[in-house]
């Protein structure tokens, strides 16, 4: 345990020291991917065979680090640099199309080629190009920190609080899942020193719980405008993909998850019993009426329901059609942004090109 800890204190003077600043891609114009010397085909694809077993709970996981991610200044500013995030319509086609390119990693085989190929290159040739843009632009750019923070919005979440999500902390679950996303960090670009899934699921989490404790954490209880803006834009842009979606209710639920003083729900998530005083204090006694209860669904949904067999798999019924009307009858973001603008693609025609029309 010694030993883990002390690897676990040299990644993360790594990871936010001056090693961490360095661009991703340095010094590269073009991008070669290719699968890492340590991949393992069965166990990938059993974390793939996983991601559509606990479709619902896999999604949720992933969104409540794609807010946070939002919440780290380096990159809150390379997003606003790329301006793809700041209003519903570009936050919904972002976000969209992230979805998209999800689901092609996890329904193809990582293999030169495929869907799933096809669109690590997209995503790494747009990594490549908002550097650059970036770096003559506003005089930033794209770090192996930032990626390996990125990276923690994907799955860190799933990882250190599982149970909240109604996602079993077994390692049926949890070895494929970090092999999984190790593999898909190797291929986005970010070294070893500084991916932050490793081939054993306790140094992963002793990791990621360094970062949650000393990054995640504090950023998003010390949240600014600029984060405001851009969540909100997130979870307005996503509600016509899902209309349960609330900014309101859903923050709660994800600085919940977080683990942010103040966004306690049960007594049970305090360390020490709290006071009369502290739970009227607590920030969703500030909600609305229907917007406790929107946060109460969403609570009693992943942490209780989804772990009934039956339920989970009707959810993810709802999740997998949720996925497939987005692709094809994209109905409510229709009626706001207009059909064209509503329809989303992550490729055009065969090319390993993103399409980028109406962005």
């Amino acid at each position: 345990m010694g030993s883990e800890q002390a690897n676990c204190e040299e990644y993360m003077r790594n990871l936010l020291g001056e090693s961490g600043k360095e661009p991703i891609d340095k010094d590269k114009q073009s991008v070669e991917i290719e699968l890492p010397p340590w991949f393992d085909a069965e166990l990938f694809k059993k974390g793939q065979k996983n991601y559509f077993k606990y479709a619902g709970a896999m999604s949720n996981g992933m969104l409540v680090g794609l807010i946070a991610v939002l919440a780290i200044p380096s990159i809150l500013k390379v997003l606003i640099c790329s301006r793809r995030s700041g209003t519903p319509l570009d936050a919904y086609r972002r976000y969209i199309r992230t979805i998209f390119h999800v689901v092609a990693w996890h329904d193809n085989d990582m293999k030169s080629g495929t869907k799933a190929w096809q669109s690590i290159t997209i995503v790494r040739k747009t990594h490549l190009a908002s550097r650059k843009m970036c770096e003559r632009a506003e005089q930033i750019t794209i770090t192996q920190r930032d990626m390996a923070l990125t990276q923690f919005g994907f799955l860190g979440f799933l990882v250190l609080k599982p149970r909240m999500l109604g996602l079993p902390d077994t390692p049926d679950v949890m070895e494929p899942l970090i092999h999984l996303w190790r593999v898909v960090g190797y291929l986005m670009g970010i070294k070893e020193e500084f991916n932050i899934c490793t081939d054993s699921v306790s140094t992963t989490k002793e990791r990621m719980n360094a970062i949650l404790s000393n990054v995640y954490r504090p950023a998003l209880e010390k949240t600014g405008e600029q984060f405001d803006l851009m969540s909100k834009a997130l979870l307005d842009g996503l509600w016509y993909s899902d209309v349960i979606l609330n900014f309101r209710p859903y923050m709660c639920f994800a600085k919940r998850l977080a683990g942010c003083e103040g966004y306690e729900y049960f007594k049970s998530d305090f360390e020490k019993p709290p006071s009369e005083e502290t739970i009227k204090k607590l920030k969703y006694q500030q909600l609305l009426w229907w917007e406790r209860a929107v946060l109460f669904y969403y609570i009693a949904i992943y942490e209780y329901l989804y772990k009934i067999t039956i339920f989970r798999i009707l959810y993810n019924i709802k999740s997998y059609v949720m996925v497939i009307f987005n692709y094809y009858f994209p109905i409510v973001a229709m009626y706001k942004f207009g059909i064209r603008k509503a329809y989303v693609r992550i490729f055009h025609g065969k090319s390993t090109e993103p399409n980028k029309q109406y962005d």
